[in-house]
């Protein structure tokens, strides 16, 4: 997908053209790192914008009233959190040591890239001790959201080059592999606290 001249009758190209006012109505304009910028007369659209609004179009199923209103409220929400901030944040070795870790790979079967990055929840660890771990759910959810939030800055999105093909035609250049590790934990006796932050961790991921 070639994106130096896109047609107006792309979604992205309209996606792109309803940015100035999804972004005025939000008051944020910060989306993984990346700086949304709108089009200005005369010049191409940024890349790296274009990166971003093609994510939440592939999301979405290529459907642009929805991509529109996913993005709308990840920005609300980064605005509010300020997920970036949590990557400044010190945790609880004893609490979340151990439980996650960013990585590089070479040979995944599942893309094309030489190398991707890889981000290790292992769950498993903390099953001796649930409570520790998964008892203050903010606590875990914004230590798992600074885990994402330095998968997503290995990626490198600002200096993204390469377009990502629209949605069922090719697979995403700058997506991470997830890989989660629950040994000893039960899917069907979950404590309380771990299905309280796992289900909050789902949601906000799913939204964001």
């Amino acid at each position: 997908m070639d994106w130096t001249d896109l047609p107006p009758s792309h979604n992205l190209a309209k996606f792109i053209a309803e940015l100035p006012a999804i972004l005025k109505e939000t008051g944020h304009h910060e989306m993984y790192g990346v700086e949304l910028q709108t089009v200005e007369e005369g010049k191409p659209p940024v890349h790296t914008t274009l990166v971003i609004l093609q994510k939440f179009l592939r999301a979405n199923a290529d459907d642009l009233f929805k991509a529109k209103e996913q993005l709308s409220a990840a920005l609300e929400w980064r605005k509010t959190y300020k997920p970036l901030h949590a990557l400044d944040e010190t945790f609880s070795a004893d609490k979340f040591g151990r439980l996650g870790y960013v990585t590089k790979l070479k040979g995944a079967t599942e893309t094309k890239n030489e190398e991707d990055i890889v981000t290790f929840n292992v769950y498993g660890y903390a099953a001796k001790d649930p409570k520790k771990t998964f008892g203050d759910t903010e606590a875990f959810v914004r230590w798992r959201v600074a885990l994402m939030e330095l998968t997503i800055q290995q990626l490198h999105l600002k200096e993204a080059t390469q377009p990502i093909p629209d949605y069922g035609k090719g697979p995403d250049p700058y997506q991470a592999i997830q890989v989660h590790d629950y040994l000893s934990v039960s899917f069907f006796r979950q404590p309380a606290e771990v299905k309280a932050s796992s289900s909050k961790i789902i949601d906000l991921f799913q939204k964001n």
